[in-house]
């Protein structure tokens, strides 16, 4: 069985390589630079709903740490047109 300690080097991995996608994008002038958000996250008015969702561990620190874009701020006014 592996434990969240064990993992958070894996996360982290995938946590960079997302953001290096949405740098990327910022470079190629699809979105601006502004709209990204950087892990990690407060996220504890979430934790209710992630234990009622019965969210392992890891998944719930790879939500805290995993980048995302704000539209608006991103230059965007809805996801689909990113």
């Amino acid at each position: 069985m592996t434990t969240l300690s064990s993992e958070k080097a894996r996360l982290q991995k995938v946590a960079d390589l997302m953001l290096e996608i949405y740098e990327e994008l910022s470079r190629m002038r699809y979105i601006q630079r502004a709209g990204i958000r950087r892990g990690p996250h407060n996220l504890t008015h979430l934790e209710a709903a992630y234990d009622e969702l019965d969210l392992d561990s890891s998944i719930k620190y790879l939500y805290s740490i995993l980048p995302y874009i704000d539209p608006l701020a991103a230059g965007k006014d809805s996801y689909s047109r990113i």
